[in-house]
């Protein structure tokens, strides 16, 4: 579908992430305390969803339209990842904090069981960067 290795695997690792924007994300509680969840949408997380949205968009649009965009560059491919990236972090700082400050165990609360969708964005992200990496290698503006 797509007419280079960098857009493939940015495209692969972004709907990584789209997709990793559902299940938990984090899950304070447990052992007699009702455990409450979220996921990226109860947080900034929701920019590495709509950036992951907006890169597929730009990927796949040519095909659809038949015709190249004019903003699928490389500096559009690589603000779109540092958002995503910026707003996982944040997102997973934001939570850590508000863990620690009631005294429970980041295990308990990012544990592979109990964070799913942060441990899939994580692998969506590695990917969606070397993806991003490979664009910027194969740029003709040099």
């Amino acid at each position: 579908v797509w007419r280079y290795g960098g857009r493939r695997a940015s495209g692969i690792g972004a709907a990584i992430v789209a997709f990793a924007a559902f299940p938990a994300w984090w899950t304070l509680g447990g052992a007699g305390i009702p455990e409450i969840t979220g996921n990226a949408f109860d947080s900034f997380g929701a920019i590495g969803f709509f950036a992951a949205l907006a890169t597929l968009a730009i990927l796949v649009a040519p095909d659809a339209i038949d015709s190249d965009l004019p903003i699928d560059r490389w500096p559009v491919h690589l603000l779109l990842v540092v958002a995503a990236s910026l707003g996982f972090v944040a997102a997973a700082a934001s939570t850590a904090v508000t863990a620690v400050s009631s005294g429970t165990a980041l295990s308990a609360v990012f544990g592979f069981t109990r964070a799913p969708g942060l441990w899939l964005t994580i692998v969506g992200l590695g990917v969606w960067i070397s993806g991003v990496a490979l664009v910027i290698d194969a740029r003709d503006d040099r």
